[in-house]
């Protein structure tokens, strides 16, 4: 394997799951599911930091001397943005590391859905990424934006909007992964029908391409959270 971590981009109905499937079984491979994008908000609270840091030391806060103690926005000027990213970094890595009970893997990552929370600022949000976890292999999974409308609860939504949003989703994913050379665009077909892209998908990743292995994942049933049935569904309520 080239990269020590793999994050699967995408949105939800894109067929993640088989990436994920597919993923995990590469030998020394270990891709987690999602996690309600936990590090959103590390790089909303990053930007916060950054934001307070440089103010102040750009005098956009006041030109009085924001040393002394009475300033507002004093000791802002100290708050360490690479100390809050070297931290970030320990933190996120130390969560995939629990992951792997082995202690043996050679590559850690998670699949996530929900990166249309960091729009507009996506292509920060994935900047931030790679910064806390160097070394790090982004695949963008994309799938049709008339099946994803089609599929589970996606379709009890107004349809125009869900295809403005993938759309717009994919179009951000291409033009992030035209200019960075970790990144990679694999579509739900391509993994179906296991075209050339699935096998230059193993070989970016450093990876061998098995069929034998890839059949296994294609022919195992995926399983999706569902409700318990008589589970309340609101402190409310009663188990019947």
């Amino acid at each position: 394997m080239k990269y020590p971590y793999i994050l699967v981009v995408t949105y939800g109905r894109s067929g993640s799951t088989l990436l994920q499937g597919v993923l995990n079984s590469i030998d020394g491979c270990l891709i987690a599911g999602e996690n309600f994008n936990f590090i959103f908000p590390l790089y909303q609270s990053y930007r916060r930091l950054l934001s307070a840091n440089t103010h102040v030391a750009e005098g956009v806060l006041g030109s009085e001397n924001p040393h002394l103690p009475r300033h507002p926005f004093f000791g802002a000027r100290r708050l360490s943005p690479e100390l809050f990213l070297e931290d970030a970094s320990r933190l996120v890595i130390a969560q995939l590391r629990a992951l792997d009970e082995s202690k043996g893997t050679r590559c850690l990552g998670f699949k996530e859905i929900r990166y249309a929370e960091a729009l507009p600022e996506l292509e920060e949000y994935l900047d931030f990424l790679h910064r806390i976890l160097p070394g790090s292999a982004l695949i963008f999974n994309t799938r049709r934006s008339e099946e994803v409308a089609r599929s589970a609860w996606l379709k009890k939504q107004r349809r125009r909007d869900v295809l403005s949003r993938i759309q717009r989703l994919d179009m951000l994913f291409r033009a992030y992964a035209d200019k960075s050379l970790n990144a990679f665009v694999i579509d739900y077909s391509d993994c179906v029908r296991k075209t050339e892209r699935l096998k230059d998908l193993l070989q970016f990743l450093g990876a061998e391409y098995s069929e034998a292995r890839i059949d296994a994942v294609l022919n195992t049933p995926p399983q999706f959270f569902s409700r318990p049935r008589g589970r309340a569904t609101s402190p409310g309520s009663r188990n019947g």
